[in-house]
C-alpha cells in the first residue's frame, strides 16, 4: 500500500498511525487492513478472495460473526408426508425472502436466496443467516439438518426476522431442537403454536415478545423445559394452552398478563410446579382447566379472578393443595370439576358462587374435606357428582339448591355423613345415585322430591338407615336399586310409586325389613330381584303387578317368607313376556307354605297368560319358560288345586319347577 510521508512526519497524525501499526486490526478479515484516520480518506485494504470467510465485529455491540459466501453450496430436502402446502421464509444478508411450498413426497425442493427461486433437483443458498418454515410436515431428520445448517450464523440472525409479524406454527413439532437462538421477534404479534411440541428444548431465550397478542399453545408440550424466562407479554390477550404439558417446569416467572382474557389450560399438566406467582389475571374471563393436574402445587396465590366466568376444571387434580384462598369468583357461572380431586384440601373458603349454575363434579374426590361452607348456590341447576367421594365430610350445610334440577351422584360415597339437612330439592328431576354408599346416615329428611323422575340407586347401600320418610315420589319412573342393601331398614313407608316402571333390585338385600306396604306398582314392568334376600319378610301384600314382564329372582332367597297372597296374578296382562320371566323367582324361599304355592300357581293359571313372547296362544315359546318355586314340604303336599293348575299351565307353554324338580 502507498503512504504519504507528510502524514508520518506531521505531529498531528504520526502518533495515531504509529499506534495503529503496533496493534491488530479491529475488524479482522484474514487479510491486511489499515484504518485511515485522516478525515475523508479511505482505508488501505487488500482485495479479499471471492469465497473467503470474513470475520465481522458489528458496531452495534452485538456478538462477532463469521460471514460466509455460500456460492456453490447446495441444500436439497424432501418431505415424508403425502403433500405439503406452506411457506418458507429465508433471511439473508440481502433481505428476507419467502416462497410457497407445494410438493409431494417425491419432489425435491430447493431455494435460491436471491429471488427465492424454486427449481426441482438444484439450487443455491447464499448468505443464509436464518430461516422460518411453516407448516410442520417436514420430518425430524430434515428439520434437524436445516437447524444445524441455517438456524444461527451469529449476530445477524438476531435481526433476520425483524419484520416478521406472524410466527404461527413456525417451529411446531421440531422435536429434535435442543436449543433455540435469540432471534429478533420484536414485530411478532402471533405466536400461535410457535414452539408446540418442541419437546427436546431444555431452555428458552429471552426473545422479544412485546408485540405478541396471541400465545395460544405457544410452548405446549415443551416437556423438557425446566425454567422459563421473564418475557415481555404485556400485549398478550390469549394464553390458552400456552405452557400446557410443560411437565418439567418447576417454577414460573412473574410475567405481565394484565391484558390476558383467556387462560384456558394455560398451565395444564404442569405437574412439577411447586409454586405459582401472583400474576395479574384481572382481565381473565376464561380459567377453564388453567391449573388442571398441577399436582405438585402445595399453595395457591390470591390472584384477581373478579372477571372470571368460566372456572371449569380450573384446579382439577391439584392433589397437594392443602388450602385454598378466598378468590373473587363473583362473576363465575361455570364451576364444573373446578376442585375435583383436590384430595389434600381439609377446608374450603366461603367464596362467592352466587352466579354459578354448573357445579358438576365441583368438589368430587375432595376426600380430606371435613367440613363445607354455606356457599351461595341459589343459581345452581346442575349438582351432578358435586360432592361425590367427599368421604371425610361428617355434616353438610343447608345450602340453597332451590334451582337444582340434577342431583345425580351428588353426595355419592360420602361415607362419614351422619345426617343430612332439609335442602330444597323441589326442582330436582334426577336423584340417581345421589346418596349411594352414605353408610353412616342414620336418618334422612323428608325432602321435596315431587319432580323427581329418576331414583336409580339413590340410597343404595345406606346401611345405617333404620327408617325412611314418606317422600313424594309420584313422578318417579325408575327405582332400580333405589334402596338396595339398606340392611338396617326395619320398615318402609307407603310412598307413591304409581308412575314407576323399573323396580329391578329396588329393595334387594333389605334384610331387616319385617313387613312391606301395599305400594302402587301398577305401572311396573321390571321386577327382577326387587325383594331379593329380604330375609326377614314373613308375608307379602297383594300389590298390582299386572303390567310386569320380568319377575326373575323377585323374591329369591326370602328365606322367612311363609305367606304369599292369593289372586296376585289374576289380572296379569303384560304387553309382552320376557324369557326367564319367572327364573329363580321364588328360589330358596324355604319357608313358603304349600298353600302359598297353590296361591301362586292357581293365580297364574287364572291370568290366562301363555309362556310365549306375546303371552298369547300361538306366540313363540320362551327360551326359558320355567316357573321356579321352592317351599317348605313340612307344610304339606301339593294340593289337588295346585296339581290342576300345573297341568293347565303346562298346556299354556309353561314349565314348573318345584324344589328344583320339573313337574
Amino acid at each position: 500500500m502507498a503512504l504519504n510521508l507528510s502524514t508520518l512526519t506531521d505531529s498531528s497524525t504520526s502518533a495515531g498511525i504509529l499506534t495503529d501499526l503496533a496493534k491488530s486490526a479491529s475488524n479482522l478479515e484474514l487479510v491486511a487492513s489499515l484504518e485511515n484516520r485522516v478525515s475523508g480518506g479511505p482505508n488501505a485494504t487488500q482485495t479479499t478472495a471471492s469465497e473467503q470467510a470474513v470475520a465481522k465485529i458489528p458496531t452495534d455491540g452485538s456478538q462477532p460473526y463469521l460471514l460466509m459466501d455460500l456460492v456453490d453450496d447446495e441444500y436439497e430436502f424432501t418431505t415424508d408426508s403425502s403433500a405439503v402446502n406452506g411457506t418458507i421464509v429465508v433471511a439473508t444478508l440481502e433481505g428476507t425472502y419467502s416462497a410457497n411450498i407445494s410438493l409431494d413426497a417425491s419432489t425435491q425442493y430447493d431455494l435460491q436466496a436471491r429471488g427465492v427461486a424454486s427449481t426441482p433437483n438444484h439450487g443455491f443458498l447464499k448468505n443464509v443467516i436464518g430461516y422460518l418454515i411453516t407448516p410442520s410436515q417436514l420430518s425430524d431428520s430434515e428439520i434437524t439438518k436445516i437447524e444445524a445448517y441455517f438456524v444461527d450464523k451469529g449476530a445477524a440472525a438476531r435481526s433476520a426476522f425483524g419484520s416478521v409479524t406472524s410466527f404461527t406454527e413456525a417451529w411446531k413439532d421440531c422435536s429434535s431442537l435442543t436449543s433455540f437462538p435469540l432471534i429478533d421477534t420484536s414485530s411478532g404479534t402471533s405466536f400461535f403454536r410457535t414452539w408446540r411440541s418442541c419437546n427436546s428444548l431444555t431452555s428458552f431465550p429471552a426473545i422479544d415478545t412485546s408485540s405478541g397478542t396471541d400465545f395460544f399453545a405457544a410452548w405446549y408440550n415443551c416437556s423438557s423445559l425446566t425454567s422459563f424466562p421473564l418475557l415481555n407479554t404485556s400485549s398478550g390477550t390469549n394464553f390458552g394452552y400456552a405452557w400446557s404439558n410443560c411437565t418439567s417446569l418447576t417454577s414460573f416467572p412473574l410475567i405481565n398478563t394484565s391484558s390476558v382474557t383467556s387462560f384456558q389450560s394455560a398451565w395444564f399438566n404442569c405437574n412439577s410446579l411447586t409454586s405459582f406467582p401472583l400474576i395479574d389475571t384481572s382481565s381473565g374471563t376464561n380459567f377453564s382447566q388453567t391449573w388442571q393436574n398441577c399436582s405438585s402445587l402445595t399453595s395457591f396465590p390470591l390472584i384477581d379472578t373478579s372477571s372470571g366466568t368460566n372456572f371449569n376444571a380450573a384446579w382439577l387434580n391439584c392433589s397437594t393443595l392443602t388450602s385454598f384462598p378466598s378468590l373473587n369468583t363473583s362473576s363465575g357461572t361455570k364451576f364444573g370439576y373446578a376442585w375435583q380431586s383436590c384430595s389434600s384440601l381439609t377446608s374450603f373458603p366461603l367464596i362467592d358462587t352466587s352466579s354459578g349454575t354448573n357445579f358438576t363434579y365441583a368438589w368430587s374426590y375432595c376426600s380430606s374435606l371435613t367440613s363445607f361452607p354455606l356457599i351461595d348456590t341459589s343459581s345452581g341447576t346442575n349438582f351432578r357428582f358435586a360432592w361425590a367421594y367427599c368421604s371425610s365430610l361428617t355434616s353438610f350445610p343447608l345450602i340453597n339448591t332451590s334451582s337444582g334440577t340434577n342431583f345425580s351422584v351428588a353426595w355419592y360415597n360420602c361415607t362419614s355423613l351422619t345426617s343430612f339437612p332439609l335442602v330444597d330439592t323441589s326442582s330436582g328431576t334426577s336423584f340417581s345415585v345421589a346418596w349411594y354408599n352414605c353408610t353412616s346416615l342414620t336418618s334422612f329428611p323428608a325432602l321435596d322430591t315431587s319432580s323427581g323422575t329418576t331414583f336409580s340407586q339413590t340410597w343404595y347401600n345406606c346401611t345405617s338407615l333404620t327408617s325412611f320418610p314418606a317422600i313424594n315420589t309420584s313422578s318417579g319412573t325408575n327405582f332400580r336399586f333405589a334402596w338396595a342393601n339398606c340392611t338396617s331398614l326395619t320398615s318402609f313407608p307407603l310412598i307413591d310409586t304409581s308412575s314407576g316402571t323399573d323396580f329391578n333390585n329396588t329393595w334387594a338385600n333389605c334384610n331387616s325389613l319385617t313387613s312391606f306396604p301395599a305400594i302402587d306398582t301398577s305401572s311396573g314392568t321390571d321386577f327382577r330381584y326387587a325383594w331379593n334376600s329380604c330375609t326377614s319378610l314373613t308375608s307379602f301384600p297383594l300389590i298390582n303387578t299386572s303390567s310386569g314382564t320380568r319377575f326373575g329372582g323377585a323374591w329369591n332367597n326370602c328365606t322367612s317368607l311363609t305367606t304369599f297372597p292369593s289372586g296376585f296374578f289374576d289380572s296379569w296382562s303384560p304387553a309382552s313376556v320376557s324369557s326367564a320371566v319367572f327364573n329363580l323367582t321364588w328360589d330358596n324361599c324355604t319357608s313358603l307354605t304349600a298353600q302359598s304355592v297353590e296361591n301362586i300357581l292357581t293365580s297364574l293359571d287364572t291370568s290366562g297368560v301363555y309362556g310365549t313372547d306375546t303371552g298369547a296362544s300361538g306366540g313363540t315359546q320362551l327360551a326359558d319358560n320355567t316357573i321356579d318355586i321352592d317351599y317348605d314340604t313340612a307344610t304339606g303336599s301339593l294340593s289337588t288345586a295346585t296339581n290342576s293348575a300345573i297341568t293347565n299351565l303346562k298346556s299354556k307353554n309353561w314349565a314348573i319347577s318345584i324344589n328344583s324338580v320339573i313337574q
